[in-house]
């Protein structure tokens, strides 16, 4: 098991409601640990990961099999087909209405894994702008290589670069695009108030043989 470290919530109001957060990389026992939780403390499991929501791609992004899941509901897993678009504000409002959900059951919801972003986005109050897509900008980034796109948004938005790494295409072309409407993406995150929803409980789990871990979890679900 990765070793754990409490993060204090904000200090907010005791009413409230209670979200418990498990975050660390890939590979730190996440899933396992939210499980094991969840039947202690009558808890359902919210995924907060970006690619888990597609539908068939377990072994890429190490997802949680039926199995594994010990009885426990978990939500939004498999609610996407490849090519279907899915981005941090649809997150945003999926993983609040599947908290609401858990809440009214009377259930203690469970945030597990994903990107800062996102599960902030999730638990503090983030707004976000729906922004038209431009196809044509769009063909053109997609159409270039992974060094290019980040060589791109190095020079458009340089704070963004620093956080993103080069083969992240989807992430590197989505901050491209908010850069092209005159706001950057680091910029867009620096504007919001940050004021939390729930009273927040971080449980981050820390590497330890990351990539051994790694290596053997891809192992066992290839078969």
């Amino acid at each position: 098991m990765a070793e754990q470290r409490m993060f204090p919530a904000s200090p907010i109001a005791e009413t409230r409601p209670k979200v418990l957060v498990i975050a660390g990389s890939t590979g730190t026992g996440k899933s396992r640990l939210a499980v094991e939780l969840a039947k202690q403390f009558d808890g359902e499991v919210v995924s907060g990961d970006s690619m888990q929501v597609y539908r068939g791609m377990d072994i890429g992004t190490a997802k949680i099999t039926p199995d594994e899941m010990q009885g426990i509901p978990h939500h939004l897993l498999d609610v996407r087909d490849p090519g279907q678009s899915y981005d941090v504000r649809q997150f945003q409002q999926l993983a609040r209405a599947s908290i609401r959900d858990i809440l009214n059951r009377g259930h203690l919801p469970i945030l597990c894994g994903g990107t800062g972003l996102y599960l902030k986005a999730a638990l503090y109050d983030y707004e976000f702008e729906e922004q038209p897509e431009d196809p044509v900008l769009k063909a053109q980034l997609e159409s270039m290589t992974n060094e290019e796109l980040h060589t791109r948004l190095k020079r458009e938005d340089p704070e963004s670069a620093g956080k993103i790494h080069p083969n992240n295409r989807k992430r590197v072309i989505r901050a491209l695009m908010i850069a092209s409407s005159g706001k950057t993406k680091s910029g867009r995150e620096k504007e919001q108030a940050h004021a939390p929803l729930f009273d927040v409980f971080w449980l981050g789990l820390e590497k330890q043989d990351n990539d051994a871990r790694l290596l053997g979890r891809i192992r066992d679900m290839a078969g």
